[in-house]
């Protein structure tokens, strides 16, 4: 309950750029959640996954050489894993 908690901490939600500090370090408490979920019900925790980056895809940075939101999440949180 806490990872699912800590990935809406709001200083993340106030800056002008989703690839800031502070979102990717929510972005990573999200990814704990998942993760978390993911030895409890795996298949549901992939639906969320997909679901998940489909949203984040829908923020844009301030580089338009960084992506979005979902390509920060899949480069830093996902790529280590696999």
């Amino acid at each position: 309950m806490r990872d699912r908690a800590a990935m809406f901490t709001s200083c993340a939600w106030f800056f002008d750029d989703v690839a800031g500090i502070e979102t990717t370090q929510v972005l990573g408490y999200a990814a704990h959640a998942l993760d978390r979920l993911g030895g409890l019900a795996p298949a549901r925790a992939a639906e969320l996954e997909r679901s998940f980056v489909e949203g984040l895809a829908s923020a844009p940075t301030n580089d338009p050489e960084v992506g979005s939101a979902a390509a920060i999440y899949q480069r830093e949180f996902r790529g280590r894993r696999e």
